[in-house]
């Protein structure tokens, strides 16, 4: 009888858990929609018209108080669509005295894609003559990260407070700049839901960017699911987060914030030492963090830059000049030296302020966070009617495909393990598991013979990757202007967006599995934050 007593008790325990774990996933599931019908929402209500609505700034003169900017470009190959992209920049409806644009290449060998990438930027501000453009050849190694190492130097010779960083893949519509300065300069807009009234997390903006669209993708599989990874699943999530607006979630592709912002980031927030790292063996740090060092051959120029004679460990190592092209058709390469206001010490003086994101691999998320936490506090505004069209190029193989979204998943599982590790959870495939747990414990088991159950099942499935792949089209066609996709791309979009979502979970799996990443042709281990060590140091 006790026993028959402590086995009905077992029973009821297992049967209140299971419910109380229906519940849960009941409220996962329709959490998990909420957000993907608000990305949808928000797709279709700031993206879908077409052409976007003119900004007041683009009627101001030459003369009017229009705030300058300087648009930052780094190159590192010969990207797909690259002339296209880079003359998106020129070609912006602005006042042409109140922007610029720095055009930065890694190097410059006789022979390499890198000479062809020299030759296409030149034609490019050729092109444009009524636009000032200077484009600066060689980096600074600043750290790990090589878009940092190639920044330093147009950082620094930026004339203006405002900065437009844009990725080589992006293009930009004609008043992209116009808006996103408003956007900058404006007061922040309410979070998601407008029913709660909720105050914008700062009292003004910090940082404007802008959700990344895939264009151009080859016919390669690889190339195919990366435009559906990009355009429907990370748009939705990114349109949806940002709306919420509940932490900084921003990609680098198109950045656009202020100098002056990212001087009162305190040395406080990246919690390393004077080296750039907290001691990790084969942490890879940046000389940002050091003491500016003392040397009898620097002085300092009328601007408050510091110059040396000291040779560049870079040009040591290749047998390079750097050289800096000005707006006036000017070459001048050094011979022992750096150009004016692009020394060594720049890492150490009025390039300190982005240099130290060098010691991170995702140096766009920790910079917006810089920018979003204190003592700075500052909003993120995700512009409304433009996006970043990424140019996809080839991406040859699915393998080349899991291997890229592999590394990015490692990084973000050192800088965000919570949200890394509930990511299966928002893909259609578990969240499909976790809802129909749910509708057969909840619904099906109380109300309908077992003989139903598994016909419902199916049905219930069914509705849900139909609804999920509906969803997931509508954002693409919205942020694409709410153009339609042609007959001809459905049944290729319908393929590769079955393909990324089998693939997810499984990327995931072997993902947060390791903790090494290959970038660049070099092995790095990942550590706290994003930062990175030589894989061969343990």
């Amino acid at each position: 009888m006790d026993h028959l007593e402590e086995t009905s008790s077992s029973s009821s325990w297992i049967s209140t858990l299971s419910f109380l774990l229906a519940l849960v996933c009941l409220t996962w599931y329709t959490t998990i929609w909420s957000i993907c019908l608000l990305g949808r929402r928000i797709a279709k209500t700031h993206y879908s018209s077409s052409p976007p609505p003119t900004s007041p700034l683009r009627n101001l003169g030459e003369e009017s108080d229009l705030p300058g900017v300087s648009i930052l470009r780094p190159l590192s190959g010969l990207d797909s669509n690259l002339f296209e992209n880079l003359c998106s920049s020129f070609e912006q409806d602005y006042p042409k005295e109140r922007f610029e644009i720095l055009l930065s290449i890694r190097e410059r060998r006789k022979g390499g894609e890198s000479e062809k990438v020299f030759q296409l930027a030149q034609s490019v501000k050729e092109r444009y003559p009524d636009v000032r453009c200077e484009i600066v050849v060689g980096d600074e190694k600043a750290g790990v990260n090589p878009k940092i190492n190639n920044l330093v130097r147009t950082y620094s010779l930026a004339k203006f407070d405002i900065l437009w960083v844009i990725d080589s893949q992006v293009w930009s519509p004609p008043g992209t700049l116009s808006r996103s300065v408003e956007e900058l300069i404006g007061p922040p807009r309410k979070p998601f839901p407008e029913l709660l009234n909720r105050r914008p997390h700062g009292t003004r903006v910090g940082l404007v960017h802008h959700v990344p669209l895939a264009v151009s993708p080859s016919n390669s599989w690889g190339s195919q699911v990366e435009r559906v990874f990009l355009s429907t699943t990370h748009a939705k999530m990114y349109l949806a987060i940002n709306g919420l607006s509940i932490d900084s979630c921003v990609m680098g592709k198109s950045n656009m914030y202020r100098k002056s912002d990212l001087e009162k980031v305190p040395d406080d927030f990246f919690h390393v030492g004077l080296n750039g790292s907290k001691g990790e063996a084969g942490a890879i740090g940046s000389r940002a963090f050091a003491s500016l060092p003392s040397h009898p051959s620097s002085r300092r120029d009328p601007s408050g830059l510091e110059e040396d004679d000291d040779d560049d460990e870079r040009r040591d190592e290749g047998g390079e000049q750097p050289l800096l092209e000005d707006g006036f058709g000017t070459s001048r390469s050094g011979s022992g030296s750096f150009p004016p206001n692009t020394t060594t010490t720049t890492i150490q003086t009025s390039s300190r302020a982005l240099a130290r994101f060098g010691i991170y691999l995702a140096e766009d998320n920790m910079l917006a966070l810089s920018l979003w936490r204190p003592p700075l506090n500052l909003c993120h505004s995700l512009a409304r009617f433009d996006v970043a069209h990424t140019s996809v190029g080839d991406i040859k193989t699915l393998w080349d495909y899991s291997k890229r979204r592999m590394r990015w998943i490692r990084v973000r599982k050192h800088m965000v393990p919570l949200a890394t590790y509930l990511e299966p959870l928002t893909e259609s495939i578990p969240s499909a598991l976790v809802g129909l747990f749910a509708l057969r414990k909840l619904f099906l088991q109380p109300l309908l013979p077992s003989s139903f159950h598994l016909p419902m099942s199916l049905i219930a499935l069914t509705i849900h990757w139909t609804c999920w792949y509906r969803t997931d089209v509508s954002v693409l066609e919205s942020l694409s202007g709410g153009q339609a996709l042609p007959d001809r791309e459905r049944s290729n979009l319908l393929l590769a967006w079955c393909l990324r979502e089998i693939l997810a979970l499984p990327i995931w799996i072997w993902a947060v599995s390791g903790s090494t990443v290959d970038w660049r042709e070099k092995r790095y281990r990942i550590l706290q934050d994003g930062r990175a060590a030589s894989a061969s140091a343990l």
